[in-house]
């Protein structure tokens, strides 16, 4: 049985909220459709889901696409059919798509950057437990309440806090 972990539900509602909005194009829609059966798959991990989903869904659908091309267009076997450039071009501009990408070495190193100083950040001003809801941001605030023996509007608190700090965090950094 597949376990539906916070990321892989949000993975496949993104995915989903995709579906929806590209319903008017036939090609974008089935590449959607495509990446929400791959996000259900309990052997793809959690990782990059909807990025990884989306890529191989193109990747499959563009090739689907171009084995009808030949059989229609009895074009011989070494023939790639139709350019997908265009394609390529148009998730490039997608904002999803983008956002879905994994990030620049550069960028990860600022991301880690950022979050240790806001860890510490959070351990001077809340202490252990801001620093243990901190780090547990996927899970539920009940699993988080139960693990830390503490009850949840005391972690629904404390996330209410850690977010306060990182709004003033990036205030300072990007004023």
């Amino acid at each position: 049985m597949l376990n539906f972990t916070p990321a892989r539900t949000r993975a496949i509602l993104d995915i989903y909220d995709l579906h929806r909005s590209w319903e008017g194009d036939r090609f974008r829609s089935e590449i959607a459709e495509h990446a929400l059966d791959l996000a259900l798959s309990a052997k793809r991990p959690d990782a990059y889901l909807v990025r990884s989903a989306l890529r191989n869904s193109q990747t499959t659908i563009v090739a689907k696409q171009k084995r009808e091309y030949r059989r229609t267009i009895k074009l011989p076997a070494n023939d790639n059919g139709p350019p997908t450039e265009a394609l390529e071009a148009q998730m490039a501009k997608d904002d999803l798509c983008n956002s879905a990408q994994p990030p620049s070495p550069e960028r990860d190193l600022e991301m880690r950057a950022a979050y240790t100083l806001l860890l510490e950040a959070v351990e001077l001003r809340l202490g252990r437990d801001g620093a243990d809801v901190m780090r547990r941001y996927e899970d539920t605030v009940e699993d988080v309440a139960r693990d830390l023996h503490r009850s949840v509007d005391y972690i629904k608190e404390l996330r209410r806090a850690v977010r306060e700090i990182a709004f003033a965090m990036e205030k300072r950094i990007r004023p």
